[in-house]
């Protein structure tokens, strides 16, 4: 892994290090042509066996079927097409909290984006455009972060510009709930936000903090 990603199972995809992990990366690559808006609910949650701690096997067991809706309700905003077999509780790599644990889910956006002068700008505009309809459109998403033992929401957001790009993004619960009570603006919580490009090199997007 790089900056942050190992699943409490493996860790998000194209961050891969855990070999279960790489062998699912490969089975379900954004772009597949096997990975439809039509898949049954019950992949997107991540399989019992892949978490490799006991706080990942209690949430898994206890939200499993609220994960699966959730990736139903991912797949009604559209450009977003929500992957199979990401959506669970994933934990810092870097930090090694083991038992710090984030809610997240892998995204493609289905097509190439339009063309922007760097990467470092696609990938704002990607957040930009994408994590508000995810923060207001989902009810279960608001159900799981109730949890006390969860910290946070983790998304991988990937796309097609010239091959294909990725962004992860880890933003603190405190900070979704600030933004939604209108405490802080939207741009305030996506620089509140960590950012790692899939190779795991941080992403100060604060620089490139401009509306679409």
């Amino acid at each position: 892994m790089h900056r942050f990603n190992c699943l409490v199972i493996g860790l998000l995809f194209l961050v891969g290090a855990c070999a279960s992990a790489n062998e699912k990366v490969q089975q379900n690559m954004p772009g597949d042509s096997s990975i439809q808006k039509s898949e049954v609910s019950y992949e997107y949650a991540v399989p019992e066996y892949r978490y490799t701690t006991q706080q990942g096997i209690r949430l898994n067991a206890l939200y499993t079927a609220k994960l699966n809706a959730l990736g139903l309700e991912i797949q009604t905003i559209e450009p977003l097409v929500p992957l199979p077999q990401t959506f669970g509780f994933y934990y810092d790599n870097k930090t090694k909290e083991k038992n710090k644990l984030y809610l997240g889910f892998d995204c493609d956006l289905g097509t190439k984006i339009a063309a922007y002068d760097s990467y470092p700008m696609r990938a704002w505009n990607v957040i930009f455009k994408n994590l508000n309809p995810v923060l207001t459109q989902t009810k279960i998403l608001h159900e799981i972060l109730r949890d006390p033992d969860i910290q946070g929401l983790v998304i991988s957001f990937y796309w097609n510009y010239e091959g294909q790009e990725g962004i992860i993004l880890w933003t603190e619960k405190k900070d979704i709930e600030q933004y939604l009570q209108n405490k802080i603006i939207y741009p305030e919580l996506i620089a509140r936000s960590t950012t790692t490009r899939t190779d795991g090199k941080i992403i100060n997007l604060l620089l490139f903090q401009k509306a679409p």
